[in-house]
């Protein structure tokens, strides 16, 4: 699968792969500060399933956005 440049992207797709991206690093920083800090175990158990549930939704999330990404390299093709 090839991709676009970015300077072959419109605005409009060129926003779209900067939101993939930060949603990447949020999603790494949200993923180590849950697996791999001692803050996380410190937290009452509720919030501790808020944050597991808002990194679930942030993997679909950022599903859908490498899909639409992928989608403009085959709409450029087509």
């Amino acid at each position: 699968m090839s991709y676009l440049k970015e300077d072959q992207m419109t605005n409009w797709q060129q926003r779209v792969k900067d939101e993939e991206i930060h949603l990447e690093e949020k999603l790494l920083r949200l993923k180590t500060f849950i697996y791999e800090g001692a803050a996380f175990a410190a937290l009452p158990p509720v919030e501790q399933a808020r944050l597991h549930r808002q990194i679930a939704h942030m993997r679909d999330y950022l599903a859908v956005l490498k899909e639409r990404v992928a989608a403009f390299s085959e709409s450029k093709q087509a």
